[in-house]
């Protein structure tokens, strides 16, 4: 799961727009009741990421494995705004 605190930090922040890998988008979709308040956009389907936050969930994105998702190459001007042990969000 994307974990709770994440979901926490997203629902008080409240971005417009947040790209993240497709499992993870399932997740925070289903527990926003399928009436998200933000737009969710799969990392290989953004064409821009200003003006968003990048969610990077540690165990969908791990290279190498079955289970990997499409991921994104964070860039060393992204502000980090929340990390736990499972996910990192950041502000490109």
């Amino acid at each position: 799961m994307a974990g709770l605190l994440g979901l926490a930090w997203l629902a008080s922040e409240n971005p417009a727009r947040v790209i993240a890998d497709d499992k993870t988008i399932e997740v925070l979709d289903f527990l926003d009741g399928h009436h998200p308040s933000r737009t969710y956009v799969p990392f290989q389907e953004a064409k821009d990421v200003a003006g968003s936050v990048v969610v990077v969930d540690k165990f969908w994105t791990q290279l190498g494995q079955w289970w990997s998702r499409p991921g994104v190459e964070i860039q060393p001007g992204w502000t980090k705004l929340y990390e736990s042990d499972r996910l990192a969000i950041y502000r490109p």
